[in-house]
């Protein structure tokens, strides 16, 4: 419980930290985590719906989060080229 913030069992052979898991699939009823190092963890059914309404609110919060990084990106990019782009004054 302590390490709840970082992770989650989602087996009861299985905890997974929060960072490692880049997706889920899923094969009828069966929940498979797939995580970075291309291991594939399977969900418990004791698991599973907690992990379903936490993995889609989620998947939703870093949806926008991801959302809102790119729009600082591209803001900070078309700022940069918009004031790269000015013509140079040359006193006139």
């Amino acid at each position: 419980r302590e390490l709840g913030a970082l992770g989650r069992r989602v087996h009861r052979s299985w905890w997974v930290a929060a960072d490692a898991v880049e997706g889920v699939e899923r094969d009828g009823q069966r929940l498979t985590l797939r995580l970075s190092d291309d291991r594939r963890v399977p969900v418990g059914r004791t698991y599973r719906d907690g992990l379903r309404r936490e993995w889609f609110l989620n998947t939703i919060a870093y949806a926008r989060r991801e959302h809102d990084r790119a729009r600082r990106i591209s803001d900070r990019t078309r700022t940069h080229v918009s004031a790269s782009q000015e013509p140079e004054s040359d006193g006139r």
